[in-house]
Formats: structure tokens, C-alpha cells, sequence
């Protein structure tokens, strides 16, 4: 079963009398969506998430909350929550989404929701009769001017929360088994063990850092209803080794590079040639000779020193077993062609 979002815009923001940086936001309506939905306020469950009723900004659950869900009440007109943001300069983002949502330049909040009870509409879409609040997120939308320049004038880039809040919400359904398998060509950063979660919670999403992807993998834990990450995946062709183990530690996490091994030259096999005792005796005789006009032709000491020691090893390989004649010839035909070449 696969979480489902929708977004409300044009919602109901008031502010709580007598209480500090706390908001009324409805998040959810019967009115049906632009898939021709309908979500029915009053078919929510609500005891799993009030165990932890935080609230995100932009659907980012990495990181930090901007408030929490300190009331929720459900009426046939929608679901109202009462948010209470964090206190003033703890959470930048937060500090923006309060203000943006007290002055009325923006009013969309989104709901994660697991449905339980579904039937088709006549005319199209869906109604959710029963339904599991997992968040709700206060989110920017794109036809929405006013707020786009509010967040622009904040010094947050609205055009990167929109695209970042877009990954976020293009979400994918994984079996289980793939959490725990390893991948050829994704880094791996463990932040739980995946025996945590139910087994039919896992879904992915993309995210990106420094301009690059990278997978998320979120669930839920058992006796919880809201989504916790599990783990990271970074495609090993955009990010590094060091890169991606440095951002999982940074997350808390368990690194493990790629299993695909990296691609090897082909090990060069060793020959094997077997040579007469005439040709044995030719080859040593060879070196020997050119030990002589070594000694007597090259004047550069550091030269002649290195060039002896390289005819006493050819003459090495050559007097040991027959495995090693292939790579003395090798060595022999070498000192040869370089010294053709001067």
C-alpha cells in the first residue's frame, strides 16, 4: 500500500489567541481535489501520529521540524491543527513559514496519508472514506506569487524548494527485500536496521546535495505511524566514495561502498616456453656479453649500476624453473629495444 499526499490551497490560517507563534491551519477539506478526490475529514485516524505529531516544511524530513501538532480536530468541513512553531530563531525556516502563514501570503498545507477505506466516485477519482494521518507539511505552491517573493526576500531560493518539495512528493513503492539487498552501483548509508520497520511501509524518494542525487529510503517503524528514514543510496557514476561516506557519517549513518567490484585490466598470464639446454646456454651467454659492454661503453655510474643489476635478474628468472623464462625473455627483449633506440 503506497502513502498518498494531497495539497490544500487557499486554506483557513488563524492565529491561536494568547498563545506565541501558534497558528489554526486547516490541512485537510472534502472538496475534491484536482484528481477529483475526496478525502472525508472525518474518516481519519489520528492515534498513531499523535504520538509523534511533528510538522515538517516543504515534506523534508531531513531536517528540522518546524513546529508541532500540540490539537487536531476534525470537523465535516476538514481537519484542523494547531500548530505551535518553534521558538524565534531556533529554525530559520521556521521563523519564514510563520510569517508567511500570519500575513496571508501562504496558505497551502499537505497531508501523507495511508488510506484504509477507498471506493470510485461517479464522476471520477476516488473517495477516501478511511484514512491514517502519517504528516502534514506546510508547503510553497508554484501559481502563488505573493509567497514567492516573501521567501525570496527571507534569502531562501522558492524555485529550489519547489523542485526540492517535488522530489520529496514523487515517492515509490519498494519491497522489502530490496532495503536489505546490496546494489552494484549505489553507495549504501545505513541509518536503522531495516528489521525496525514494517515490512510494507518502505518507499523511496530522491534527493539531491552539492547538485548531485540520491536516493532515500523511508519506512515505517513498527508501532509508529510517521516515516522515518532507513537509509541512503548513492549512485557510484556521480558520487564519489569518500563524498558519499562523508555525508552518511555526517547523518549518523553506516557506510558501505558499491558491491560492484570496479572493472580490472586483464591480468596478464604468464608464459610459459619451453626452451632447449643449446638455447638456455645462448641466452646466458648473451647477457653476459652484454654485461662486458655495460662495463665498458656507459660511463654514468647510476646508469651502469642499474642496467648491471637488471642483466643479473634476467639471468636469475633464466637459471630457476621454466615458468620464468617467459618473463626474462620479456626483460632480455626490453634492455634490447631501449638499446637500439640510443
Amino acid at each position: 500500500m503506497k502513502l498518498i499526499r494531497k495539497t490544500y490551497t487557499q486554506t483557513e490560517v488563524t492565529k491561536a489567541e494568547g498563545e506565541k507563534r501558534t497558528l489554526y491551519v486547516k490541512i485537510s477539506t472534502p472538496t475534491p481535489d484536482r484528481s477529483n478526490d475526496v478525502v472525508i475529514p472525518g474518516g481519519v485516524l489520528l492515534e498513531n501520529y499523535q504520538k509523534n505529531p511533528i510538522v515538517a516544511a516543504f515534506h523534508r524530513y531531513d531536517r528540522p521540524p518546524i513546529g508541532k501538532a500540540t490539537e487536531i480536530n476534525v470537523t465535516n468541513d476538514g481537519v484542523i491543527a494547531k500548530v505551535a512553531f518553534t521558538p524565534k530563531g531556533v529554525n530559520p525556516e521556521a521563523d519564514m513559514i510563520y510569517e508567511l502563514n500570519r500575513k496571508g501570503y501562504m496558505n497551502a498545507w499537505s497531508i501523507g496519508f495511508m488510506p484504509i477505506e477507498s471506493e470510485e466516485r461517479p464522476d471520477g477519482g476516488r473517495i477516501y472514506k478511511e484514512w491514517e494521518l502519517y504528516e502534514f507539511s506546510a508547503v510553497l505552491v508554484p501559481d502563488n506569487p505573493d509567497a514567492l517573493t516573501m521567501v525570496r526576500s527571507k534569502g531562501f531560493d522558492p524555485d529550489q524548494i519547489i523542485e526540492e518539495q517535488k522530489k520529496s512528493e514523487e515517492t515509490e513503492e519498494i519491497k522489502a527485500e530490496e532495503v536489505l539487498k546490496p546494489y552494484p552501483e549505489e553507495h549504501s548509508c545505513r541509518l536503522r536496521n531495516p528489521d525496525d520497520f514494517e515490512n510494507d511501509s518502505f518507499r523511496s524518494t530522491t534527493r539531491k546535495h552539492d547538485g548531485k542525487e540520491y536516493r532515500v529510503i523511508m519506512g515505517k517503524l513498527k508501532g509508529q505511524d510517521t516515516m522515518t528514514e532507513q537509509a541512503y543510496r548513492y549512485p557510484k557514476d556521480t558520487w564519489e566514495k569518500e563524498a558519499a561516506r562523508t555525508h552518511c557519517e555526517n547523518h549518523g549513518g553506516k557506510f558501505e561502498a558499491a558491491s560492484g567490484a570496479q572493472a580490472q585490466p586483464p591480468e596478464e598470464k604468464e608464459e610459459k616456453i619451453e626452451i632447449s639446454k643449446d638455447l638456455f646456454d645462448e641466452l646466458i651467454s648473451q647477457t653476459e656479453e652484454l654485461q662486458l659492454l655495460i662495463e665498458s661503453e656507459i660511463e654514468q655510474p647510476e646508469v651502469k649500476e642499474d642496467t648491471l643489476a637488471f642483466l643479473k635478474a634476467v639471468q636469475i628468472h633464466l637459471r630457476q624453473s621454466d615458468k620464468h623464462t617467459g618473463l626474462a625473455l620479456r626483460l632480455l627483449k626490453t634492455l634490447k629495444v631501449g638499446g637500439g633506440e640510443k
